[in-house]
């Protein structure tokens, strides 16, 4: 899973080329994720007014996985 995350970063990083940060969050960051857990980011972006909701649903290891970025300027 982590080489998926690292994975998923460079494709945030690809989609927002202003980006000046990816942070991953909640149960993946914190070492707690279960096999079923989701994956979640904050990407934090130079761009003025930049605030949205991305989700994605992704294969990973032989399942599904709902991912989110929460996308907002500095």
């Amino acid at each position: 899973m982590q080489r998926f995350i690292e994975e998923f970063v460079y494709r945030l990083r690809d989609e927002y080329s202003d980006a000046v940060a990816v942070v991953l969050k909640g149960s993946h960051a914190r070492g707690e994720a279960s096999p079923w857990s989701d994956i979640d980011f904050d990407v934090l972006v130079s761009a003025p007014g930049v605030e949205e909701y991305r989700t994605w649903i992704e294969p990973v290891e032989e399942r599904l996985v709902h991912i989110s970025a929460a996308v907002e300027s500095l």
